[in-house]
């Protein structure tokens, strides 16, 4: 499923999407921090105030979101460049 995320994100070139997160990753969330591990890796997020929490929290609560759930910052921009998330065109969706 990750390969076909990883097709899907390169193919199509439109600025619609839905964020879906890497099916083969997994996460540990505490009031503190999250541990998440995908393929080989691993990152534990120590998180600063409790807006990152729940930022976090919401991020990975659920597999799918459109991009008009999710602010762009910090977090999204990593985990997109570590492929735990990939943007997928919602005309797929349909």
């Amino acid at each position: 499923m990750e390969a076909l995320f990883k097709l899907l994100q390169k193919t199509y070139d439109t600025e619609d999407f839905d964020v879906f997160l890497n099916p083969v990753s997994v996460y540990d969330l505490t009031e503190k921090d999250c541990l998440v591990k995908w393929r080989e890796n691993e990152v534990l997020l120590e998180f600063q105030n409790e807006e990152i929490r729940k930022y976090v929290s919401e991020l990975l609560k659920k597999p799918i979101h459109t991009m008009e759930e999710l602010e762009h910052n910090d977090i999204f921009h990593f985990f997109y460049e570590n492929e735990l998330l990939f943007l997928i065109p919602k005309i797929l969706r349909e």
